[in-house]
C-alpha cells in the first residue's frame, strides 16, 4: 500500500510525538503559548517494503542531523496524491552513495491528512480583508461567484506575518471580534498576480503591546476547495525555496 501512495523524492516531515500535560493539554505548538515544535523537513529516498522505507537525512543550518536509532517521529508525507499522515521508527541510518539515509517502519496506518494547520510559513505580505455577517457567508457559499462581488468595494488593509494551508496570523489597526466571520483577498503569485478570496473565522485578536491602534489575530480558512489549499500550500513550498536560495 505505501508503494501506491508514497513516491521517492516526496517531501517527509518529521515531528516528535505530542505528549499530554497533567492538565490534558497537549504540549504540540501553541499559538496563544507561543510554545514552538521542531519540525525536521526531508525526502523519501526510496520504498522498501510496505511499511518501510529510507528517508534522507535531515539537514538544518547546512548541517547533516542523524536522528537517533528507535526514537519515534510523527510524519507528514506530502504526495501526488495529496497529504498523508502515519508514526514511524528510525530502524537504522547510514551512508548509501554519498548520501546519508534513515532507515524508517511505519508503526501506524498511513491515513489522509486532517490536520488543519499544515506547514506554516513566516512571510510578510500584503492582505485585504472584509468583516462579513453570515448571511454575506451563506451567500458566498451558495454562490461562489459573489465572493468577488462582495470583496470589490469596502476593503480594509493587513500585513500577513504567516500563512498556511489551514489560515493566516495578520495584523490590522483595528481589533477584531473572535469568532467573527472574514473574507480576505490574498496575492500567491510569485511571478504574475494570482489573487485568492477565501472566507476564514477570526479565532484571536490582540493588541500589540507598546503599538498603538495595532492588533495580531489569527484567523481560519473555512469551506475551501482542496484545489484552492493545495494551490496554497504550493506557493508555500515555492517561496521557502526562494527564500532558503536567497539566504544561502
Amino acid at each position: 500500500m505505501l508503494s501506491k501512495i508514497i513516491s521517492p523524492g516526496d517531501r517527509i516531515e518529521l515531528s516528535k510525538p505530542v505528549k499530554a500535560s497533567a492538565t490534558g493539554r497537549t504540549a504540540e505548538k501553541n499559538d496563544v503559548l507561543g510554545q514552538e515544535k521542531r519540525i525536521y523537513i526531508s525526502q523519501v529516498y526510496d520504498i522498501l517494503e510496505d511499511e518501510q522505507l529510507k528517508i534522507a537525512m535531515p539537514i538544518v543550518e547546512g548541517r547533516v542531523v542523524p536522528l537517533p536509532l528507535h526514537a519515534r517521529y510523527d510524519a507528514c508525507f506530502y504526495s501526488s496524491g495529496g497529504l498523508y499522515q502515519a508514526k514511524l521508527v528510525i530502524t537504522d541510518r547510514y551512508k548509501e552513495d554519498g548520501l546519508y539515509i534513515l532507515e524508517a517502519e511505519l508503526t501506524s496506518e498511513l491515513k489522509k491528512f486532517q490536520r488543519r494547520q499544515y506547514y506554516r510559513l513566516e512571510h510578510t505580505m500584503d492582505l485585504e480583508y472584509k468583516i462579513v455577517s453570515e448571511e454575506e457567508i451563506m451567500d458566498v457559499l451558495e454562490e461562489p461567484a459573489k465572493m468577488e462581488e462582495i470583496t470589490s468595494y469596502g476593503m480594509s488593509e493587513g500585513i500577513i506575518l504567516d500563512i498556511s494551508g489551514g489560515g493566516i496570523r495578520f495584523t490590522t489597526k483595528e481589533e477584531l471580534e473572535r469568532k467573527s466571520e472574514v473574507l480576505v483577498n490574498i496575492n500567491i503569485g510569485i511571478a504574475t498576480e494570482d489573487i485568492c478570496r477565501l472566507a476564514a473565522t477570526i479565532i484571536s485578536s490582540s493588541k500589540v503591546d507598546n503599538r498603538e491602534r495595532l492588533y495580531v489575530n489569527r484567523a481560519e480558512f473555512h469551506n475551501m476547495k482542496d484545489a484552492t489549499r493545495e494551490k496554497i500550500i504550493k506557493y508555500i513550498f515555492d517561496m521557502e525555496r526562494r527564500m532558503r536560495k536567497r539566504d544561502n
